[in-house]
């Protein structure tokens, strides 16, 4: 799937995270697992759906144990870290000059 996200709203996140719900919140994190728990939903969206941090947080809070539940498989923490790659290579400059 398509990570849709500008390299602006990458760039603007903060370089760091006071909890575990700011970094799954972050862009980087937040697309790619968004991608793997609902793939049937397209990024733009889960985007236009919770499209800022304190939606992205609230969401995450609501939804932790289906979360949790996600990476208790092995083949899924896999497809989760494929799909972070995948966000990376796309928006590798703009996360470089982050």
């Amino acid at each position: 799937m398509n990570n849709k996200i500008s390299d602006y709203e990458i760039q603007r996140e903060p370089k760091t995270c006071s909890n575990i719900y700011e970094i799954l919140a972050h862009p980087a994190i937040f697309n790619p697992l968004m991608n793997c728990i609902y793939p049937e939903i397209n990024p733009k969206t889960i985007n236009n759906i919770v499209p800022d941090k304190s939606s992205k947080i609230h969401h995450i809070f609501l939804h932790i144990e289906k979360i949790v539940k996600y990476f208790q498989k092995k083949e899924n923490v896999e497809k989760f870290a494929k799909e972070v790659e995948i966000f990376y290579l796309t928006h590798k400059n703009a996360l470089e000059k982050a």
